[in-house]
């Protein structure tokens, strides 16, 4: 491994373990000063809210981060395209989101203490499609580890205004309580963008004049080339957090008649609080990988460098697949002990205990995904995750009723074993057998 990339993949490790850490305060402290009924309030929202960031940004800061990749001389077009892009975007569905908010609350979750959380994903949707966009650009440029550092700001703010803030702004209200954990999003974005454009090196400063200039753009012509490709990226991406908004749908309907909304939200929220979180902690690893690997093997399949190219994804998914078993394990033997270090609390751990080994395969999914963008092969990506989406749907379908929300751990288990299996064979294909 050269000296130069084993630097920047360590120093990114190290930003992204901190920030995850941070990430956890935040969320323990949160929960402590909010109380549980408000965190379940938000995790029955949270699917939502992942649905529409996947709408409103369009696959736009991914698109932009392959394209200068790829085509350098033309950043200042793709940067001012995709941001008229995503500006207009994100007026349409926030204007939707508002207007449906009862309806969603009220029909579809069965819960209407979720109005408010949902009216409140509107301020967090210009904060997060900025901020993406803006690492988007970077991420082109593979200045990975600014976009890495960044998340510190992000997660640090968030835990400072939740720690120093939240007490105060406390009221009677669970809806209104589950809404701050939304807005403590919002500053950690706000003043994650702050960081990119303050902290970035003086080339960028100069830049920006340039890129900002709104002459010679060729909207039309490079709209046309962005859409195409964020189309077929975002397909895939619609896909999976239209199944993830369905989750709780899906659950409160089908419980409804066992179960009051109270102990629906409470049951989803343990689930969410304590027993995902852990076992999709590695995740932020295989995240990090994947944002190292994206623009660095376009860069590299864009120079027809495919030995390199093949070099780099066997060593990024060698890096996330020894991270994954070391997690995997120390969640085996010490699940519990860490549920009560992190949220003086052993809820879910049997659920954590069986599932800890097979799980291994998600921190492989990100960057299977990545390398799949970078391919082109987004075709074949929507079609992998339409599968596997299918098949989550129909496992939650069939398990709900006889496991409760234990169900979704399995859905969402072999669900990501499925695109696994055939994301792996598109990249065998095309990485490794064909020159």
């Amino acid at each position: 491994m050269p000296k130069k990339s084993a630097k920047e993949i360590g120093i990114m490790l190290f930003s992204s373990s901190l920030a995850k850490g941070f990430s956890l305060l935040s969320k323990i402290v949160l929960t402590s000063i909010l109380g549980f009924e408000a965190m379940s309030i938000f995790s029955l929202t949270n699917p939502l809210l992942v649905l529409i960031i996947t709408l409103c940004s369009f696959s736009l800061p991914n698109v932009l981060s392959y394209l200068i990749a790829k085509k350098p001389y033309k950043s200042k077009k793709y940067v001012m395209t995709s941001f008229l892009l995503i500006l207009l975007n994100g007026i349409f569905f926030t204007l939707i989101l508002y207007f449906f908010a009862p309806f969603i609350a009220k029909n579809l979750l069965h819960n209407e203490d979720c109005l408010l959380s949902i009216r409140a994903i509107c301020i967090f949707i210009p904060f997060i499609c900025l901020s993406s966009l803006i690492k988007g650009y970077y991420l082109g440029n593979r200045e990975v580890i600014l976009t890495t550092s960044s998340q510190l700001f992000e997660e640090g703010s968030r835990l400072i205004f939740a720690y120093l803030f939240i007490g105060y702004l406390l009221k009677d209200s669970t809806s209104f309580n589950a809404t701050l954990v939304i807005i403590s999003m919002a500053v950690g974005e706000f003043f994650q963008t702050i960081y990119l454009v303050l902290f970035c090196s003086n080339k960028y400063y100069k830049n920006y004049k340039k890129i900002l200039d709104l002459k010679n753009i060729e909207f039309k012509d490079t709209s046309k080339e962005m859409l195409k490709i964020a189309t077929l990226m975002t397909g895939a991406r619609l896909i999976g957090s239209f199944t993830y908004f369905l989750e709780p749908i899906i659950i409160t309907s089908l419980l409804h008649n066992i179960l009051s909304s109270s102990e629906i939200a409470l049951s989803y929220s343990i689930l969410n609080t304590y027993v995902m979180p852990l076992l999709l902690l590695p995740g932020f690893f295989s995240t990090t990988l994947s944002n190292y690997l994206l623009p660095n093997l376009s860069y590299e399949l864009g120079k027809n460098r495919y030995k390199k190219a093949r070099h780099l994804f066997l060593k990024v998914i060698s890096l996330c697949s020894i991270i994954g078993l070391f997690f995997s394990f120390l969640f085996l033997f010490f699940g519990g002990d860490l549920l009560k270090i992190l949220y003086h609390s052993s809820t879910g751990f049997k659920e954590i205990k069986l599932l800890a080994l097979p799980f291994f395969v998600y921190y492989l999914e990100t960057p299977f995904i990545a390398t799949m963008n970078a391919l082109g092969l987004n075709k074949e990506a929507f079609f992998s995750t339409l599968i596997s989406s299918v098949a989550r749907i129909i496992l939650l379908l069939i398990l709900t009723l006889p496991l409760k929300v234990f169900a979704l751990c399995i859905a969402t288990l072999i669900s990501c074993i499925i695109s696994l299996i055939f994301n792996g064979i598109y990249i065998v294909k095309f990485l490794f057998r064909n020159n």
